[in-house]
């Protein structure tokens, strides 16, 4: 342009079509990925994969702009940088998405952590944000949050791990319980009980009792004599019971992952490597040499477990074999040395000696021994007076202690339980976790308090603390209620009433600062008030239905009349909230036979008045009628009413509307808020929700975008996994739309936490819990679609979630995110939004306006819109006493006693011969006074409010005054005076001269009458001393009297 190249109009046109192109793209990529899915079926030639096509088709062109961009601008260095300029964060997300649309061509057949990263393109929705000025700005809002808020976040952080490791300390692994009934625990049986059990000969036999679901408890709980009634086992079985109540027994089972170092026993299938192999979820049996056969037969084992001794010993042979030989402790702690020891049969059977039949390394069993001796919870009350393996240790003690390193050595197949635990799988139940959170590590305990700091599910986990009693033990009803409750409720006090809510704090007060540095930074806040309570009151297009009542015909002027009286409108008032309470009787069933008849009846009644309210109406009005939104609400609820009744009645035979005529009559609740102005408070409140709606759009525009980011991302991870209790067929991330539902309803905080939980389970969970999940390494929906469909695992997806580097933490950081992005930033802008929302709504004008509108009839009964400046002046008194103080207007209007400042502010000019001033100047003057009101505590409010105009820009100066000569032919903010203005304030001065100067003299007068009466009375009183006469106080000069004093003619009446 500089060298006369081209015009400015193609300069500036190129960017322009070039964005739009892109933010064109984005918005149809956005859409392509919403449609595509993992469990859709992409043929070649089907839909789902010309959606795939195209979307590649986009990825290339957002790798050329990308280039483009690149070839003309400077990659780090110079001006306009694409990677260090101001505001280049949004050129490091483009380049993000375009790196993982490269990496997306080249991973069809990479290792499966390369095509984990196409999930990034989730992220494309973002770039709209930075090609939309609005989103923007809410966006730099947050991000100039985030240091305050990352400070506060610090603060949370310090209190969340203090808290956690308090719980970790007392809570860990004490919110678990029996699942099963009939069971005894050790508060009922005595504290050192253990049941008594029947084994079979060997293992394999045992492992076929379990698969038949023959239990091995030996004897039956006897309830009335509280005691153990014990049966015999028949031979060839063992019978074996624990050394104590903190001897542990396992619960032996295969390992689903195979991490054991020791070989897989025989009876353990292997594990599916093929995706060929998972078993199908068809419900039809495999033919003969089927490969999901393999996957059926390891699914079977894997939820299998078998409640057999550790190690098999028991304190008689723990005793003798210490005496044999006492280098049980020293030697390599074989099965086999345990097997043989005399008096020890129950061996055969244990998990050691089934899973682990090898010898360990002998690091192995002196970490073992070393682990058993030092364990917090078994062998504990058994060994309180035994140290180390020695002769003087108890046999029960020794063989606690076996079968804690029997476990020890045989960690990866046996899980060792004890007490309350080990009598509930002894009894034939489960021993299951009672809530989905627990504190047995720091993780879990942050993570947990994270959770119920959003209040969800807070209380349950406060009521499994309080019924806690310890370890592997059975929880009882409000047993530490006095301890735990208290803690809870102190941390949901810091947490989520203090800590968490002075983020939104944060937020609200970034947002007022933004918000305030936008506003013209050359007015001060009266000019703003001022400038803003004009601009509404020009732009209101409709005062009055009528006008110029004077000329209407009588009966016209009389229905007019009518429907504007107070009557008519209580009237009409009173039917609508009857009418609401009508509708609000509907029962089902109807109670008697004439209910519903009644109502209908009723209801028929209340639409003709409304039928005839409207009539009435635009006979009076005419065309009038509907330049009112409530008037053409109400016609639109007559008419389709009519409509209704037309058809109901006119065509019995034809379609039921019944429904539909519900819900017209429904429409006619909206009718209630016509009572708002009535209300003044409320109506404050109602307008500034109506004024926030607009402003609330950008918000929301970012709240939808992040909902679809996290959707189309919640779709990429989740929408093969296997559903559960919560994760069920309401909430899950099968497709686009159910997953944006489970967020939204999530954003609300409903079950956030168990939906978390039930992705968060791993193949091992699902084994406990009686069924399974395919890995995701199998259950490649790219390559191996066919067959996952033929073994009906899309229509019902049955995979694990994908893992990173062994760990499920995606769940965990999908929704720990999606809560702290969703839940507490932008839910906490939509709070800043509405309150200032409400802050505008305290200087709103519509208050005054309705003030000024109600008030005016009384000075103009036939509405023409112009009065005498004597009734104006009345007028504008009444109506600003009316606004500011409703106390203030019963003080008679008087000329002399308006302040001096309010008679500088009047600004009222007189129009035509008779000098009449109109509704809108009028109505002016009250929104002025108001504003001198309302920052009387200036001096120079005046002078502030006439240069107003000399700070505005000049296209919204020329906005201003185009809609002010529109109402008034001249506004007294003009250089030159009106005499009628002058003259007014002229005469309040000397009203006030000529008040002051005789207030002045009538107290003078009163003063020498009070002096001339007290000299009569002196020499009419007996002869005085010199010196009492000067004591005496009859004769000092009276002091002026209260009443006497001038300050009341100078109080401002308006303002109080």
């Amino acid at each position: 342009e500089a060298a006369g190249i081209g015009t400015p109009k193609a300069t500036a046109a190129a960017p322009l079509i070039f964005d739009n192109f892109i933010l064109a793209c984005i918005l149809l990529s956005t859409l392509l990925m919403m449609i595509d899915g993992p469990l859709q079926e992409g043929k070649p030639g089907s839909f789902i994969w010309h959606i795939r096509q195209a979307d590649k088709v986009l990825a290339v062109i957002f790798i050329i702009e990308m280039a483009v961009k690149l070839l003309a601008y400077p990659l780090v260095w110079g001006e306009n940088a694409y990677l260090w300029s101001p505001g280049c964060g949004w050129n490091w997300l483009d380049a993000l998405v375009v790196v993982v649309s490269i990496i997306g061509f080249a991973t069809t057949d990479k290792p499966r952590f390369l095509k984990t990263l196409r999930i990034l393109r989730a992220f494309r929705p973002l770039r709209v944000i930075n090609r939309n000025q609005n989103l923007k700005a809410v966006i730099e809002t947050t991000f100039r949050s985030m240091q305050a808020l990352g400070w506060l976040l610090v603060v949370f952080l310090l209190f969340l791990l203090i808290f956690a490791l308090m719980f970790l300390m007392f809570l860990k692994g004490q919110f678990e319980a029996c699942d099963g009934s009939g069971t005894v625990f050790l508060r009922d049986a005595g504290e050192d009980f253990a049941t008594p059990l029947c084994f079979a000969g060997n293992f394999s036999a045992q492992r076929a009792r379990v698969i038949d679901g023959v239990g091995i408890a030996s004897g039956a709980w006897d309830s009335e004599a509280s005691a153990w009634r014990s049966a015999t086992c028949a031979s060839p079985k063992i019978s074996w019971q624990r050394a104590s109540a903190d001897t542990p027994i396992c619960i032996a089972a295969c390992d689903p992952l195979e991490r054991s170092e020791m070989p897989r026993p025989s009876f353990c299938p292997r594990r599916y490597t093929k995706t060929e192999e998972l078993p199908s979820m068809c419900g039809t049996p495999l033919p003969p040499g089927d490969p999901g056969l393999i996957g059926e037969a390891f699914v079977a084992e894997m939820q299998r477990h078998y409640t057999v001794p550790c190690g098999g010993s028991t304190p008689a042979s723990a005793t003798i074999a210490d005496r044999v030989d006492d280098a049980v402790e020293a030697n390599s702690s074989s099965a086999g040395a345990v097997a043989s020891a005399a008096g020890n049969p129950a061996a055969v059977v244990s998990c050691r000696q089934a899973f682990c039949p090898h010898s360990v390394s002998q690091q192995k069993a002196e970490q073992c021994d070393e682990e058993c001796m030092r364990h917090p919870y078994f062998c504990t009350e058994v060994c309180a007076h035994c140290k180390g393996l020695s002769t003087q240790c108890s046999g029960a003690c020794l063989s606690c202690r076996m079968e804690c390193q029997a476990a020890c050595e045989c960690n990866d197949f046996c899980r060792p339980v004890s007490k309350d635990a080990a009598l509930c799988y002894e009894q034939g139940g489960e021993w299951k976790q009672v809530v989905s959170q627990n504190f047995n590590n720091i993780f879990n305990a942050m993570l947990t308090l994270l959770e119920i700091s959003t209040t969800e599910g807070w209380v349950d986990v406060m009521y499994a603390a309080c019924d806690s009693v310890g370890v592997y033990m059975q929880p009882l009803r409000d047993t530490s209620f006095g301890y735990y409750a208290p803690l809870f409720v102190i941390w949901i006090f810091l947490s989520f009433m203090f800590l968490l809510n002075l983020g939104v704090g944060v937020i609200v007060d970034k947002f007022m600062t933004m918000r305030e540095s936008g506003q013209d930074f050359m007015l001060t806040p009266a000019q703003v008030q001022w400038k803003k309570a004009r601009k509404d009151l020009y732009s209101r297009a409709l005062v009055y239905n009528l006008t110029d009542l004077h000329r209407l015909p009588p009966q016209r002027r009389r229905i007019y009349d009518f429907i504007e009286s107070s009557v008519f409108e209580t009237f009409i008032m009173t039917c609508i909230v009857v009418n609401t309470l009508l509708m609000g009787m509907k029962v089902f069933p109807q109670p008697t036979d004439w209910w519903d008849s009644t109502l209908a009846g009723l209801n028929y009644c209340f639409a003709a008045v409304y039928t005839v309210e409207a009539a009435l109406k635009l006979f009076a009005y005419r065309w009038n009628y509907f330049r009112s939104s409530w008037n053409r609400f109400d016609f639109f609820c007559v008419s389709a009413t009519f409509v209704g009744l037309v058809l109901q009645f006119g065509f019995p035979a034809g379609p039921d509307l019944g429904p539909i005529m519900s819900v017209l009559r429904i429409f006619r609740i909206a009718r209630l808020f016509r009572l708002l102005k009535y209300m003044r408070d409320l109506n404050r409140l109602f307008l500034a929700l109506m004024s926030s709606l607009p402003r609330l759009v950008n918000v929301v525009g970012i709240l939808l975008l992040l909902l679809v980011l996290f959707s189309i991302l919640g779709v990429q991870l989740f929408a093969t996994a296997k559903t559960s209790e919560t994760l069920n067929t309401y909430g899950n991330f099968q497709d686009f739309w159910r997953g944006f539902t489970t967020l939204f309803r999530a954003s609300t905080g409903e079950a956030w936490n168990e939906i978390m939980h039930d992705l968060a389970k791993d193949e091992i969970d699902f084994f406990r819990e009686g069924t399974w999940c395919a890995p995701a390494e199998l259950f490649d929906w790219q390559s191996r679609y066919d067959v996952l469909k033929s073994k009906c695992l899309l229509e019902s997806p049955n995979s694990c979630v994908q893992t990173l580097w062994g760990r499920n933490v995606l769940p965990y950081i999908y929704w720990v995110g999606y809560t702290l992005l969703i839940g507490q930033v932008v839910m906490n802008l939509v709070i800043s939004v509405i309150l200032d929302g409400y802050e505008e709504g305290k200087e709103d004008t519509s208050l005054c306006f309705e003030m000024c509108k109600s008030l005016w009839p009384k000075y103009d009964p036939d509405l023409r819109m112009q009065i005498p400046m004597a009734d104006a002046l009345k007028f504008i008194w009444e109506a600003t006493a009316a606004v500011v103080d409703e106390e203030v207007g019963k003080t008679p209007y008087d000329l002399a006693r308006i302040p001096m400042k309010f008679a500088k502010a009047l600004d009222v000019r007189a129009e035509g011969p008779e000098s009449q001033v109109n509704f809108t100047v009028a109505t002016r003057q009250v929104l002025r006074f108001v504003a001198v009101i309302e920052h009387a505590d200036k001096h120079d409010i005046v002078e502030e409010l006439n240069a107003t105009d000399m700070y505005l820009t000049k296209k919204e100066a020329k906005r201003l005054a185009a809609l002010e000569g529109k109402f008034c032919t001249k506004i007294a903010d003009a250089p030159d005076r009106d005499p009628m203005r002058d003259d007014i304030t002229l005469s309040i001065a000397a009203q006030k001269l000529q008040r002051l100067f005789r207030a002045r003299k009538a107290r003078q007068d009163r003063r020498k009458a009070r002096g001339e009466e007290i000299m009569s009375l002196s020499e009419r009183s007996f002869k005085m001393q010199p010196s009492s006469l000067g004591s005496d106080r009859s004769c000092s000069p009276a002091p002026p009297r209260p009443e006497d004093d001038i300050e009341e003619l100078l109080v401002p009446p308006v303002a109080g």
